[in-house]
């Protein structure tokens, strides 16, 4: 086989089993709640904006 396709077989692969049905608890407030909502747990923050 050619390395590229076994490039393109792992690809596969990783888009294959890393495309589960995972859930997200988002949290619907301001930053200071998610901050001691959180404790010492990492927070991931999302920013949107229409400009």
């Amino acid at each position: 086989m050619n390395k590229f396709q076994n490039r393109y077989y792992i690809l596969f692969l990783f888009i294959l089993l890393g495309c589960q049905n995972a859930k997200y608890n988002w949290f619907s407030g301001d930053f200071e709640a998610a901050k001691s909502t959180a404790g010492s747990k990492l927070i991931l923050l999302d920013f949107y904006t229409d400009t």
